[in-house]
């Protein structure tokens, strides 16, 4: 506590205390009084300090941590969409490793991501976690929430990224046609 008066002080020291004449002088100045006796002194009423406003921290929203396959050491993000597996269906998955091998490129290149196991998650969750370089999605259901409609079997430079969308592994060994239309954009992906 600080007291307004230093006249006041010795209500709160043991030692008696003089004020200099230009230290009464200085307070004169500022208008403040300045007592030279105890007598003369009133008791002024303690005030309490302001309250100094409490901040309640923000929570942090968690980041999203996704489980995926591969380890992603080229930034290139796959996603597909197989409700009934983890990752991919073993069939497809060999599929892609192939595609991935006429590339020089192998799982631990890569980063595919099952979207059905995230359906809250958005397209913007998806690029902040695994910021990649290129971005091939496979099939319409793999398309995550927030991406503008991408235009089938053609390479586009979104932001800072190379993206493909193009037909799901059922589509593309059901059909010829479009298995050989994916392997001609992704020879260039």
């Amino acid at each position: 506590m600080a007291p307004d008066n230093p006249a006041l002080l010795h209500y709160f020291l043991q030692d008696d205390l003089y004020l200099l004449n230009e230290d009464k002088n200085a307070y004169n100045g500022e208008s403040k009084q300045v007592f030279t006796s105890p007598a003369e002194a009133e008791i002024l009423p303690v005030t309490q300090a302001p309250a100094v406003p409490v901040t309640t921290p923000v929570p942090e929203t968690p980041k999203p941590n996704f489980k995926y396959l591969g380890g992603n050491k080229k930034q290139f993000l796959i996603l597909v969409n197989y409700i009934a597996d983890e990752h991919m269906a073993e069939a497809h998955l060999k599929a892609l490793e192939s595609t991935l091998g006429r590339k020089t490129l192998a799982i631990d290149d890569v980063a595919i991501l099952n979207t059905a196991t995230y359906t809250a998650n958005n397209h913007h969750d998806f690029i902040a976690f695994f910021s990649p370089a290129k971005l091939l999605i496979l099939g319409t259901p793999a398309i995550p929430a927030g991406l503008v409609s991408p235009q089938l079997n053609v390479i586009q430079q979104v932001e800072n990224r190379l993206q493909l969308f193009t037909h799901s592994f059922d589509e593309m060994l059901a059909d010829r046609d479009k298995a050989k239309a994916f392997w001609e954009q992704m020879k260039n992906l």
